[in-house]
């Protein structure tokens, strides 16, 4: 069995988009929780951020799953499937907490630019959010929530100076420049 899941794991990395759906430029949906295959694309995810090394790695492929949590997040609400939609949502409100809880082990920068990434994920769940049907807006909105809420208590763990900061690139994301880049300034 583990030979087959090897193999099957192996398979996904070496053709990523013949089991993807494009949802956003930058961010495709994996395979998606309405398949049965759906556990692999959590496990190796899972394998992805064993393999990373340190904390600022590990948070920065737990926010590409979030992404990645997103777009499926979409596709689901698209196609009507909201309890699969649910199964992604699951699973993104769990990357949400385990950035949390490296954030915890950052450095005061480490944590500034990670927010400022983490701003950038909630912005683009808006916008999901804005593309699906009135059903679907309900349990995004939760999503939503939930990551506001997990942003704002570590907004709490950096300095004001830096808090403002993160604030600023909320304020060029919304203005559209959705580019984020490292901090240069953080005191």
């Amino acid at each position: 069995m583990k030979k087959i899941i090897t193999i099957l794991m192996l398979i996904l990395m070496a053709v990523p988009g013949v089991l993807s759906q494009e949802v956003q430029p930058e961010v495709e949906a994996g395979i998606s929780p309405d398949s049965g295959l759906y556990f692999l694309d959590v496990m190796f995810d899972e394998l992805k951020v064993k393999l990373a090394s340190g904390t600022v790695e590990k948070a920065r492929i737990r926010l590409e799953i979030a992404e990645e949590r997103t777009a499926e997040i979409e596709v689901m609400a698209k196609q009507n499937k909201l309890q699969d939609m649910e199964k992604a949502i699951a699973q993104e409100r769990k990357e949400i907490k385990e950035i949390e809880k490296l954030q915890e082990k950052m450095t005061e920068q480490e944590k500034v630019n990670t927010q400022q990434k983490f701003q950038k994920h909630i912005m683009n769940m808006e916008q999901v959010k804005e593309r699906v049907n009135e059903q679907a807006k309900k349990g995004i909105e939760n999503a939503i929530q939930n990551a506001n809420q997990a942003f704002e208590r570590k907004q709490l763990s950096i300095s004001e100076q830096n808090r403002q900061s993160v604030e600023e690139i909320k304020e060029d994301i919304t203005a559209g420049n959705v580019q984020i880049k490292e901090s240069q300034n953080i005191k």
